[in-house]
């Protein structure tokens, strides 16, 4: 089955959120308009069949960024629920490899908030409360309940070593979307092996 054909037996609310955040992306808020996305649907240009479903361009995009919330925290509550896995070191490579996957998800809000955050009220500090810094909680409170079995001392800022590691993570991943490719060419497994080295234990 071809791509458009899979679109195709998607929900058509479905396929307009995932039409209209793939424009909003490359095109901006401002340069997509309804019949675009529409179109980008597999529904017919200015048909109308978008407001169906929605009552605006508007809502669209917040819908569209409601349904991207939801997904991660849904992933997160999946990861969460199998943690602890026994051994520290392999509850921080969990730990890397869900914010490596869960920034890939993210792509395509972060180009949109890149290009005209301020054109769409409240849209970026809502990606900022609720999925941003409950990133960075969680990793902190992962890090704070391991430190004595990652060795490290009982007075480790938790809260910084965080924002260091999910930067470190983040860095990878927009290294990625700027340019195509891993920094050094340095895949994902090398990646969070070598970061996961340098906060707890190596493996033996």
């Amino acid at each position: 089955m071809t791509i458009v054909k899979r679109l195709m037996t998607l929900p058509t609310r479905t396929r307009i959120l995932d039409a209209a955040l793939v424009l909003f992306a490359e095109n901006g808020y401002r340069g997509t308009s309804v019949g675009q996305i529409e179109a980008a649907a597999g529904l017919t240009e200015r048909g109308g069949a978008a407001y169906k479903h929605f009552r605006s361009k508007t809502e669209i995009l917040h819908a569209a960024l409601e349904r991207q919330i939801e997904q991660i925290i849904e992933m997160r509550s999946t990861v969460a629920n199998l943690l602890p896995l026994g051994d520290a070191r392999a509850d921080l490579v969990l730990l890397a490899r869900w914010i490596l996957a869960e920034l890939r998800r993210e792509e395509l809000i972060n180009a949109l908030m890149e290009k005209e955050s301020d054109s769409v009220e409240g849209l970026r500090e809502q990606f900022r409360d609720r999925v941003v810094e409950p990133g960075y909680a969680a990793a902190a409170q992962i890090l704070h309940d391991r430190l004595d079995a990652l060795g490290l001392d009982p007075s480790t800022d938790t809260d910084a070593l965080a924002a260091v590691t999910v930067g470190a993570l983040v860095n990878y991943r927009r290294h990625q979307w700027t340019f195509g490719t891993p920094p050094l060419g340095v895949d994902e497994q090398r990646y969070v092996e070598a970061l996961v080295g340098m906060i707890g234990p190596r493996r033996r």
